[in-house]
């Protein structure tokens, strides 16, 4: 029996008349660490929320394990799908365990309250994403990097097989962002896929397995961070210099980069017609 996997075909949104996510086909099997880079206003965030439901898709399919992920009731596609995003806020005095604790709804019955159980995986979530300290801190009052691990924590609550991550690496500090980053491949290692969208192409050729690169909405390659992130590509879509280097402990790619007065991120189609097939 194949493991169950993310499957997205021909996928397109829409936001207020743009196209903003065009054509995307992407895989992301469970057991998987999958890293999703592009340039600012590439649609990593929308596409992230189009694959969790957020956003309706104007056309394709989003599969899990060959089930129509956009169609199943909401409760159910949540029991599947968690999404952190990168941007939170509430105007509600609510504790850093109260909003944990919203990850725990779906799986309560309708109009029941959460028990023990949910108490247990609200502290396990605290203590997954590092900060079972800030438990009884109001949300409103945190740090910008706090608040994405408190995201990262009511996602986990959620007991999602599939995590979609915003920038969960933004605003944290070097040691907060490795040990963020060692948790991503702790959880795809225990049989979750991960996808994270992520701006530092270091940490997506070191840390992950599998990269998905967007620009101006489409899928320009995809495949090993090693074959994928190559200078030549990093030119193309980002329009700066990088030297693939090796990490003299791991020896994982490190990517050093420089501005070039010559090199011009590639636009639109022409970018799909430099790179080819994305498959």
């Amino acid at each position: 029996m194949n493991a169950p996997m993310l499957q997205a075909a021909a996928l397109d949104v829409s936001l207020g008349g743009k196209l903003v996510v065009d054509g995307v086909d992407c895989t992301v099997p469970v057991g998987a660490l999958s890293a999703l880079v592009g340039p600012n206003g590439a649609g990593k965030s929308t596409l992230l929320r189009a694959l969790a439901g957020v956003v309706p898709v104007r056309r394709g399919t989003v599969l899990w394990d060959g089930r129509d992920l956009l169609r199943l009731p909401r409760r159910e596609r949540a029991r599947i799908a968690a999404l952190a995003e990168q941007e939170s806020g509430t105007d509600t005095p609510l504790t850093v365990r109260d909003v944990v604790s919203l990850g725990t709804m779906p799986h309560r019955p309708l109009l029941g309250f959460g028990g023990s159980e949910d108490d247990a995986d609200v502290a396990r979530a605290l203590h997954s994403a590092g900060v079972p300290e800030l438990a009884d801190r109001l949300f409103s009052e945190l740090s910008g990097g706090q608040r994405q691990r408190v995201q990262l924590a009511r996602a986990l609550a959620q007991k999602p097989r599939l995590l979609l991550l915003d920038e969960p690496t933004n605003h944290l500090d070097p040691h907060a962002q490795l040990t963020t980053l060692h948790l991503m491949r702790r959880l795809a290692g225990e049989g979750m896929a991960v996808i994270a969208a992520l701006h530092d192409l270091t940490h997506a050729a070191a840390h992950c397995d599998h990269v998905i690169v967007l620009a101006a909405g489409a899928v320009v390659a995809a495949g090993d961070p090693r074959s994928v992130l190559t200078a030549e590509l990093i030119r193309a879509v980002y329009g700066v210099e990088a030297h693939v280097l090796e990490h003299p402990a791991t020896g994982r790619p490190l990517i050093a980069l420089s501005l070039s007065t010559e090199a011009e991120p590639a636009r639109g189609s022409s970018q799909q017609s430099y790179f080819g097939s994305s498959a």
